[in-house]
């Protein structure tokens, strides 16, 4: 429980007498729980004390202030990311495009994927545009695929071991 300070400058005689008051007590006998009650009650008053005489808990050498970052260092950062997604693009509109094109159905599937390991790996800053037509093209493309000849693939090793 907290004690209210009401007054100016407090002293441990003249307490009570200022308006600083603690809750009321019921219990009178000494217990190891009125003990502790005691103890908090002092480190109370003593907090409220050094309050009262100090005005300002908080450290003022330990207080650092605010500088943001170097517009120059935030360039670098920019330079030095990751270029994953714009090559994952890259591939999956160049497989798209041989998947609609040679109408090979694994370049399509291999365009889906580049497609959405692109889209997974983008930032929130890159255009969502080129994403969102890169993701269409290859759908685009596996579904052509499918559409003109609706047999599925055949892996090139099943042919080497028929015979």
């Amino acid at each position: 429980m907290a004690f209210q300070c009401t007054r100016n400058a407090p002293t441990r005689k003249n307490f009570g007498k200022l308006g600083c008051r603690a809750p009321a007590r019921r219990l009178a006998t000494s217990t190891p729980y009125t003990e502790m009650r005691q103890h908090e009650k002092r480190v109370t008053i003593d907090f409220c004390l050094k309050m009262q005489q100090n005005g300002d808990p908080r450290r003022s050498n330990r207080i650092v202030r605010y500088k943001p970052l170097d517009t120059a260092a935030n360039q670098q950062q920019a330079v030095s990311d990751d270029p994953l997604p714009e090559y994952m693009n890259v591939l999956g509109m160049i497989f798209s495009m041989c998947g609609l094109m040679i109408r090979m159905k694994w370049c399509s599937w291999l365009a889906l994927v580049c497609s959405c390991i692109s889209f997974a790996n983008t930032r929130t800053s890159d255009d969502a545009k080129q994403i969102v037509s890169s993701f269409m093209l290859s759908v685009s493309a596996v579904v052509m695929s499918y559409l003109q000849n609706p047999s599925p693939i055949i892996p090139p090793w099943v042919t080497l071991f028929q015979s």
